[in-house]
């Protein structure tokens, strides 16, 4: 049980860290932001990473009082964020104040982000134990084991060296004018003592010692309907609000959403009771097992019957990533090619390589949207592995873990190594977009091209190891479930009328068109420009080349090993 608890606290420090990262990339992008649709999709965005980070620091053995600035910093962030986004409905995105005031909290997610990220690998390395604080200070004071610095502790140099961000006046709960306000019906009425001032904090889904397995229904519920709500409010921009169909689907799960409130209240006030206990099924079955104890309801085993009982939802069909559409689709470099035996496979995976197929032994069968043969072969003084998809014989992945030399290859001769494979296996009319360098590894993204477009939908990763231009990473997803001939349209907005949606702050260097997936992996030409922001940084802008609406925003991460984006 002890480890069960510390790998749950090790996952909610890895969810804290990269959702500081995400809400500091969130942020920026809506300060960069010209259109009122995307500015208020990117401060959504930020109000739910800062959400998704408050859930996660409350997982962890460290109370608000410890983590008190980090806590509200958090808290003030997405409430500022969602009160931009409501109020960016005019013409005027939002004022040049409220922009500062966005620039100035992604810094400070930026400085916490890198801080976390630095104590995480402290963490993983075992120099700092997730431990609570106040249970480390007991263990050592009686005597039990070596002291270990805890997160607990590290957390408390974070909290002194927190970044000071400004105090903003808005409309929202921690805006500064509420700053020291006495309530009008609290005037001259007396302080009161903690005891009489103490709550109880309601739990979060996250937070209960039950996982995904045994919750299916309720987390799947949770993530659909949460991401169907964010696609309406991104399409919500036109004159209609949104289709029947759409409302009718509201109307579902806003049904269910009562359901499962109602339910869970039971629960709770059975819990309340004692009739219920919270503590881990797992954990109360081994105790049972053990003879420790009666026999008592855990919350886990009620909520196995509220997965039973879980009403029923439609499936709908929308711009998102739980969409029916998405549903049992075939990939499109897959449709009415033949399935194939294991050997069928094994000869692919070695044509693929130019390798002999009697050393390949097929390993394990991969399931989900692209079903697989998987086979492992010693090469090199290291071992290969190769997916093949069990529908056409295509190879999907290869991994080698070869011991790689020094590095010889300099970026150019390793994208001509990784240009020439893909063209000698019928990957033609690929360009390369973004590379990255590590450990010895150059890995570059490239994306097919028609008619000049650049399609990111179609993308092959190719890993080239600078001590010889072997290939020794091949990943194509994206291009076996995307590829095909495609009908482009011209563009109804020239690059002169999207230029002039860029914000006025951003400097553009380059221009290219584009098709970019949606969420629902559906496809959007649009108008790309390469901007170098006020900092010297670079953002890709995108807008809609049918509807002159600004799409999205990437920022590029730009060091000596290479570009990522975000």
């Amino acid at each position: 049980y002890a480890r069960l608890l510390e790998n749950q606290r090790r996952h909610a420090f890895a969810e804290l860290t990269a959702a500081a990262g995400e809400l500091d990339t969130a942020l920026r992008k809506a300060s960069l932001a010209a259109t009122p649709a995307l500015f208020a999709s990117q401060c959504t965005q930020a109000y739910a990473k800062a959400q998704a980070a408050q859930m996660a620091l409350g997982e962890l053995p460290y109370g608000n009082v410890e983590l008190e600035q980090t806590a509200a910093f958090l808290a003030k962030a997405g409430d500022y964020a969602m009160s931009l986004a409501r109020g960016a409905w005019g013409e005027a995105v939002c004022s040049t104040e409220e922009r500062e005031g966005l620039c100035a909290y992604s810094t400070a997610a930026s400085t916490l982000a890198q801080t976390l990220g630095e104590l995480q690998l402290q963490v993983g390395a075992g120099d700092v134990s997730l431990e609570d604080l106040a249970a480390a200070q007991a263990r050592l004071s009686a005597g039990q084991g070596e002291e270990v610095l805890t997160a607990g502790s590290a957390f408390q140099t974070v909290e002194a060296d927190f970044p000071e961000v400004p105090a903003l006046v808005y409309d929202g709960p921690f805006s500064q004018h509420l700053t020291g306000r006495t309530p009008r019906m609290l005037e001259g009425l007396p302080q009161v003592d903690e005891e009489t001032a103490r709550q109880a904090a309601q739990m979060a889904l996250g937070e209960l010692p039950y996982g995904n397995v045994e919750l299916e229904q309720t987390a799947a519920f949770l993530a659909k309907a949460g991401d169907y709500a964010m696609s309406l409010a991104r399409g919500a921009w036109g004159e209609a609000v949104c289709s029947t169909e759409e409302r009718e689907g509201l109307c579902a799960y806003s049904t269910a959403a009562s359901t499962l409130a109602q339910t869970l209240g039971e629960l709770q006030l059975q819990v309340g009771a004692g009739d219920v206990s919270l503590e881990d099924l797992a954990a109360a079955q081994a105790r049972l097992s053990a003879g420790q104890g009666e026999e008592v309801l855990t919350a886990g085993s009620a909520f196995q019957t509220v997965e039973a009982d879980f009403p029923e939802v439609p499936a709908l069909v929308y711009d998102g990533p739980f969409s029916q559409h998405l549903t049992g689709r075939t990939p499109r470099m897959l449709e009415g090619l033949p399935q194939v035996d294991e050997e069928t496979a094994r000869q692919a995976a070695a044509q693929f390589l130019n390798l002999r197929p009697e050393i390949f032994t097929c390993s394990d069968q991969g399931e989900g949207p692209l079903p697989t043969w998987g086979f492992t072969a010693a090469v090199e003084g290291g071992e290969l592995y190769v997916e093949v998809t069990r529908q056409g014989a295509q190879v999907l992945q290869v991994l080698s873990s070869r011991p790689l030399g020094t590095a010889r290859l300099d970026r150019e001769e390793a994208l001509q190594a990784a240009s020439e494979f893909l063209e000698e296996r019928g990957y033609s009319d690929m360009l390369s977009s973004y590379s990255m360098a590590q450990n010895g590894i150059l890995t570059i993204h490239f994306a097919a091209v028609q008619d000049g477009v650049y399609c990111y939908p179609d993308l092959v990763k190719v890993g080239v190891a600078l001590d010889n231009g072997g290939v020794v990473s091949f990943e194509a997803q994206g291009y076996l479930t995307h590829h095909g001939s495609r009908e482009l349209l011209e563009a109804a907005v020239s690059e002169d009328e999207a230029g002039r949606l860029v914000d006025g702050s951003l400097e553009v260097l380059s221009h290219q068109l584009a098709l970019i997936p949606t969420a629902g992996e559906y496809e959007v030409l649009c108008h790309e420009f390469k901007c170098q922001a006020e900092d010297g940084s670079h953002v890709l802008v995108y807008v809609n080349a049918a509807t002159g609406q600004e799409e999205k925003i990437l920022l590029l991460l730009e060091d000596e090993n290479g570009t990522l984006t975000l």
